[in-house]
């Protein structure tokens, strides 16, 4: 017996386009304006960085004024870092 046809269902071209990237819409964007979790990041969690890497001063004051600015923010880096057992950044 031969499969039953569905013409309906059909098939798309692409022409070309990249597929969607799912990652964006689940990894979070931190502070520092980058898209990871905040213990992955080099600014907030110093056992994370690599050993030359210095943070640029510039996103350094911006996430020290976004946690100054915003304390529920504040409260909920400092809540997610000591459940990882992340030393808190001053």
């Amino acid at each position: 017996m031969a499969p039953i046809s569905k013409p309906y269902l059909g098939s798309f071209a692409t022409l070309g386009e990249p597929e969607e990237n799912t990652d964006r819409k689940t990894t979070p964007k931190c502070v520092c304006k980058r898209r990871h979790k905040w213990d992955d990041c080099f600014i907030l969690n110093e056992k994370k960085r690599p050993q030359d890497y210095k943070p640029s001063k510039g996103v350094q004051e911006d996430i020290e004024k976004a946690l100054r600015s915003n304390q529920p923010l504040r409260n909920q880096v400092i809540a997610y870092l000591k459940k990882r057992e992340v030393a808190i950044p001053t």
